[in-house]
């Protein structure tokens, strides 16, 4: 696939609780090859009907009618209810988004509904116009977040899925502590700031491993910055760069003997954007970040 039929940009969304979440959004390109696939599984359903009217023709002027009767079915389904129904069922996914690792969510970063699902997929006949998706290629080409028509109607965008495939051997691997040449500053962190992150990486209070990243988000930037740790490259960030990070952090500075143990690398495949603002530990963070900065 030539770099030419691809358009991508990286956005930055910013949580309420002051947290911010990288995404690729997806070019003309990439979503019209996946449109390309989701017409190719149309045409399979419709194939497959067509068989399926030419068994029901062999029996008789009430067979054919029934065959009639699904076909015109088929059609309006296809036409109206196909994307919005695989978007609301596999979560902002077709089978031509899924193939090319594309999901819709809403411009903050959150899961689709059914309104967002059929309503962006309502839309496409706005897009179409005047042929050949005009509308929707230059809207793509003229906003940040590469949005068509139906996604600035209903505030959502199409991400690409960055996943990194780790073996068992890999997931094995012990973290590795920070080298004193690594930081150019100090090379030591208060003892209350390691608490925190100690209770982060607690299993009893039960944080999923993307919420987790987002606290622990909260934290890397200020303790790189005091200890003069280079910041990781933007485009070679895995999902939960900021967690392992602090599980250096803890392997350098800390007394957790079983910091080396990785739950967040095995669900690497299977991450998803969710995100739990009710869970505890935001405030008491920020306000260790602070006690950070000060010092």
């Amino acid at each position: 696939m030539s770099a030419s039929l691809i358009v991508d940009s990286q956005v930055t969304v910013e949580t309420p609780e002051g947290v911010d979440f990288r995404f690729r959004t997806a070019g003309p390109g990439r979503r019209g090859i996946a449109f390309l696939v989701d017409w190719v599984v149309k045409i399979v359903i419709l194939i497959a009907v067509g068989f399926l009217f030419g068994i029901f023709s062999v029996l008789g002027d009430v067979g054919a009618g029934l065959g009639t009767g699904l076909m015109l079915f088929a059609l309006f389904a296809i036409s109206w209810l196909y994307g919005g129904l695989f978007e609301t069922i596999w979560d902002g996914q077709t089978p031509g988004k899924r193939t090319f690792r594309l999901r819709v969510v809403r411009r903050n970063g959150t899961p689709i509904g059914f309104y967002e699902a059929f309503g962006r997929n309502l839309l496409l006949v706005g897009d179409a116009f005047p042929g050949c998706y005009t509308v929707g290629v230059l809207s793509m080409l003229c906003t940040q977040r590469m949005q068509r028509l139906g996604d600035l109607v209903f505030d959502t965008m199409v991400i690409y899925e960055q996943r990194e495939r780790v073996n068992a051997d890999q997931k094995a691997l012990r973290v590795a502590p920070l080298q004193r040449l690594e930081c150019g500053n100090r090379f030591d962190l208060p003892d209350r700031t390691l608490s925190i992150i100690e209770s982060l990486f607690d299993r009893r209070r039960g944080i999923v491993p993307t919420r987790k990243e987002e606290l622990a988000t909260i934290l890397a930037d200020t303790i790189r910055k005091r200890l003069g740790v280079e910041p990781p490259d933007p485009l070679a960030m895995n999902q939960f760069e900021n967690t392992m990070f602090l599980r250096r952090v803890l392997r350098t500075f800390g007394t957790i003997e079983n910091v080396s143990e990785s739950p967040e690398v095995a669900e690497l495949n299977e991450v998803k954007i969710d995100l739990h603002p009710d869970d505890d530990g935001p405030d008491e963070i920020v306000e260790i970040r602070e006690e950070i900065r000060k010092e």
